[in-house]
């Protein structure tokens, strides 16, 4: 299924309302605006939110296999940035 998925800090630092077509919405995306969400109205959005993704199949719910794939393109990516770092973990952000 191709689509478009944003990174809650995306649709957090663009108060993203709004959603183009074709969008898809992460389960986890949703977990961590729920977590930061100011009130329970706010909450109560992402709940709404998650419902509608849901019903139209365009939530995004990760594996274990997801998950492990996941672990292994960040893997592979820190080990390049230890790499450019002459062995050295660099300071992650």
């Amino acid at each position: 299924m191709a689509g478009i998925v944003f990174d809650s800090s995306v649709i957090i630092a663009y108060k993203l309302t709004n959603f183009p077509a074709g969008f898809l919405m992460s389960s986890v995306v949703l977990q961590e605006l729920i977590t930061g969400a100011a009130d329970k109205s706010e909450v109560q959005i992402w709940l709404t939110a998650r419902r509608f993704y849901e019903k139209e199949k365009r939530l995004l719910v990760p594996n274990g296999e997801d998950w492990c794939e996941a672990g292994r393109i960040l893997n592979a990516m820190l080990r390049g940035l230890k790499s450019r770092a002459g062995g050295r973990t660099p300071k992650l952000q």
